[in-house]
């Protein structure tokens, strides 16, 4: 299936995640990243867990999961605590190379394994340019893994990364960079 439309809901919202149940869009992304206080996290795992075991059966929407990123000491519990619910993907931000989608495929496997999930079946959308390092390895995500389904960009977090006081240009639109 193409996914033409991703909507994110924060993982952590009992209302925006019953609300999100009627969205039209290909893709619902359970987000436990950008959209959950820190404090948040634990509780946000446990929803986004329950709300993939509730709809196993999607029909035409899929449920992925933006998981925190391999940097950080929480894309693993994140990893630990969702692929039971049997997500159709990871959406894996803040990566720097291939090898980013590479660990998370050898994660996803081994998880897979342990949850009696199909091996194979979750795939990976990484977003390719959050970081300046990985501006400069975009040509390497060809055949890094058959999980990659296909890549996005994040223009606020690169422009961030870089220190740019804006990302726009004075008509709203975003400069060509981003």
């Amino acid at each position: 299936m193409t996914l033409r439309s991703l909507l994110f809901v924060p993982g952590d919202s009992e209302r925006k995640l019953t609300k999100s149940e009627s969205s039209r869009a290909d893709a619902l992304v359970l987000d436990l990243e950008d959209a959950v206080a820190a404090e948040r996290t634990e509780i946000a795992r446990t929803m986004v867990f329950e709300h993939l075991r509730a709809h196993r059966d999607r029909g035409k929407t899929q449920l992925w999961v933006r998981i925190n990123p391999l940097s950080t000491p929480k894309a693993i519990p994140d990893l630990c605590a969702i692929v039971a619910g049997a997500p159709d993907g990871i959406m894996l931000p803040k990566v720097t190379s291939a090898n980013d989608v590479v660990m998370l495929d050898h994660f996803l496997s081994a998880l897979e394994a342990r949850e009696g999930v199909k091996q194979g079946s979750i795939a990976i959308i990484p977003v390719a340019t959050e970081t300046p390092a990985a501006m400069f390895a975009l040509g390497g995500f060809a055949g890094c893994s058959p999980r990659l389904s296909a890549m996005t960009w994040g223009a606020e977090d690169l422009a961030a990364a870089v220190g740019a006081s804006t990302n726009r240009r004075a008509d709203g639109a975003l400069d060509f960079t981003y």
